[in-house]
């Protein structure tokens, strides 16, 4: 027999969803060599923080959504850039808050 027990088709979804983040991750602009053992190691919170470290918020977002991750520390490593960033422009604190309120 060519296999001694039966595939476990969970797994085999598993592995293709794996597979194929770690491909989409090696294009650009993302251009992150990750392996499937090295994404298996690191695990989905792991990579959703390196993402997120990387400011590729919506990636990390889009990828939170897919697995079944709950969103929050993206959306708030977000928030805190993006008042970072609006320190030396015209943007008013209402209008900050109005954009990260828009996102929560």
């Amino acid at each position: 027999h060519f296999l001694s027990e039966p595939p476990d088709p969970a797994r085999f979804v598993v592995t293709c969803r794996n597979l194929r983040i770690c491909n989409e991750l090696w294009k650009s602009p993302i251009d992150m060599p990750l392996t499937v053992p090295q994404l298996e190691r690191v695990g989905m919170k792991g990579l959703i923080a390196r993402l997120t470290q990387r400011r590729q918020h919506l990636l990390a977002i889009r990828l939170c959504e897919w697995v079944g991750h709950q969103r929050d520390q993206v959306l708030f490593h977000w928030a805190c850039e993006r008042i970072r960033h609006a320190r030396g422009s015209s943007c008013t604190d209402e209008q900050l808050c109005e954009a990260v309120l828009a996102k929560f």
